[in-house]
């Protein structure tokens, strides 16, 4: 029999108070070898503290946290940041802004001047910045200083990566190029990580796994497939992307709601709540239509129209291809383009 490889990390019924306030509760997850991770949620969720569990920056108030193989926290066991081979990327950097890059690289870094050498250069490679060794962190564009602490971090040869919202300092047009980057980096080295993030697209884009955390729990762990095109809750649905909700009565295999009696994905009866993400449908002109357009929004690769419903209050929004001609006023038809899912009330 072959063994199976060792997690990287694991997570068992981890909780984290401050008084009476859980910031953490239960919070239980398993990161393979190789394996990006992406904790999801809102501002205050409690995915920051989770994170600085798992570095060591903070005690569990009970469960379990192992790292390849190892227990860190536990009822009976805590081990120092230090100890636990963990590599952390703050939302700042934290440069030292008195040293260059090779100096920077190379804090932490046990061992001869001819090794660390050796590790620094290593790293910088992987990273992309050869030759920049004597470059202080003020003369790097943020893309830059976010690789020299990526290259810090990876120095010491961690067994996990934690990253806390790394990208969120830079400007959209630099973003989605570096965090792409940042990922390919990641999987050469094969360094398992656990990215804290609120950006769904972000979260989507760049993890094998995605972790949606609500009020200091989690509440789905998914591939980013199975997360955007089945969330577990109404919730979950509202929060990861767009999503149309609407009323409806469900029956079995079908329910009736604003845009009459559609297939459903999964079977259910009583009062439910439809979700219909806006590029799951397709809009047909007709004079009868269930739906009037009230406005259009290009943005080149494609564009989101806006209508108000016949049958409901709630407005719902259709995303269509950059060549589609709808102008506000125009009756239509929404026509689903497979089975909906819903969610019980």
């Amino acid at each position: 029999m072959i063994n199976s490889p060792i997690p990287a990390l694991v997570c068992e019924r981890v909780t984290k108070t401050f008084g009476k306030t859980a910031a953490v509760r239960d919070l239980t997850f398993t990161l393979d070898p190789g394996q990006f991770f992406a904790l999801l949620g809102p501002s205050g969720c409690g995915k920051t503290t989770s994170l600085r569990l798992m570095a060591g920056l903070e005690t569990p108030t009970s469960g379990k946290i192992e790292i390849s193989g190892q227990v860190v926290a536990s009822e009976n066991t805590w081990l120092p940041p230090n100890r636990r081979r963990v590599g952390l990327v703050f939302q700042d950097y934290a440069l030292f802004p008195h040293l260059d890059v090779w100096h920077n690289v190379a804090y932490g870094l046990n061992g001869t001047r001819q090794s660390k050498k050796q590790r620094v250069e290593e790293v910088l490679a992987l990273v992309g910045l050869s030759g920049m060794e004597k470059r202080m962190p003020h003369q790097l564009s943020g893309g830059q200083q976010q690789r020299v602490a990526l290259a810090r971090a990876l120095a010491p040869a961690p067994a996990i990566m934690l990253l806390d919202e790394p990208f969120s300092n830079l400007d959209a047009a630099l973003r989605a190029q570096v965090r792409e980057d940042v990922r390919q980096i990641l999987k050469s080295a094969g360094i398992s990580t656990v990215l804290v993030t609120h950006d769904q697209e972000e979260a989507l884009s760049l993890a094998d796994m995605v972790g949606v955390m609500f009020d200091g729990g989690l509440v789905q762990v998914a591939p980013p497939p199975v997360l955007y095109q089945s969330p577990a809750t109404a919730a979950v649905a509202r929060f990861v992307g767009d999503a149309n909700l609407l009323a409806g009565e469900a029956d079995g295999d079908t329910v009736q709601c604003a845009l009459g009696r559609l297939p459903l994905q999964n079977a259910m009866r009583g009062r439910v709540e439809v979700m219909i993400r806006p590029e799951a449908v397709n809009l047909t002109p007709t004079e009868s239509g269930h739906a009037e357009i009230l406005s259009t929004t290009y943005f080149g690769h494609d564009q989101m129209v806006v209508l108000r419903l016949t049958n409901s209050a709630e407005n719902f929004r259709v995303r269509l291809g950059p060549s589609d001609q709808f102008t506000p006023s125009t009756q239509v038809n929404i026509v689903t383009k497979a089975p909906v899912l819903a969610y019980p009330v």
